[in-house]
């Protein structure tokens, strides 16, 4: 199974505990980057999407950087019933030599 971590907000505890109540499995909360501290944010972009594009980023990084699989997600997503099936198969048959699914 791979890690999944969870783009979460440090003002959104509810939503943190409420994806942990549907996921049905191990979750692993990221801090969200807030757009607001982050620096050098481009003139088109609010400051709510720059964070959201940081946040990712930071976890883009860290999943290059590491050998084991990662799921990345955020607090607002929905799972389908057979969400663990489709992330097992997905796994099981992605070509070795791939790196983003």
């Amino acid at each position: 199974m791979c890690t999944s971590y969870v783009i979460n907000l440090d003002r959104d505890a509810d939503k943190w505990k409420a994806i942990c109540k549907r996921a049905g499995r191990a979750l692993t909360r990221f801090p969200a980057i807030t757009g607001a501290t982050a620096s050098c944010r481009p003139w088109y972009m609010n400051p709510m999407m720059w964070g959201c594009l940081c946040s990712h980023r930071k976890l883009w990084k860290m999943a290059a950087s590491s050998s084991t699989p990662f799921l990345i997600l955020e607090d607002d997503c929905l799972f389908c019933d057979d969400f663990e099936a489709k992330v097992s198969m997905a796994m099981q048959t992605v070509p070795s030599d791939w790196d983003v699914v």
